[in-house]
């Protein structure tokens, strides 16, 4: 069985999406909305869309300390705190 190779996403693609996270960097999540309006203008799927977005925001994002420490106490359960 022959791997199918892997196709990089057009270069105009890429610039748009990373124009739109760099836009949003406290905030590098897309609405569904968003996602097929990312997915139009690039000419590419909201599967792909979304796939990118979660890869950028996996190696690349470094959100603020400040968004890790709400993010972590909003988990700790009322009863805990």
């Amino acid at each position: 069985m022959m791997k199918r190779k892997r196709a990089n996403l057009p270069a105009e693609a890429i610039d748009e999406l990373t124009a739109f996270v760099k836009g949003r960097e406290l905030n590098p999540y897309a609405t569904p909305h968003e996602k097929e309006q990312l997915a139009r203008k690039c000419d590419i799927t909201q599967d792909q869309v979304a796939n990118w977005l979660t890869n950028y925001r996996k190696r690349r994002w470094n959100p603020p300390d400040w968004i890790e420490i709400s993010v972590a106490a909003a988990r700790v359960p009322a009863h805990l705190a």
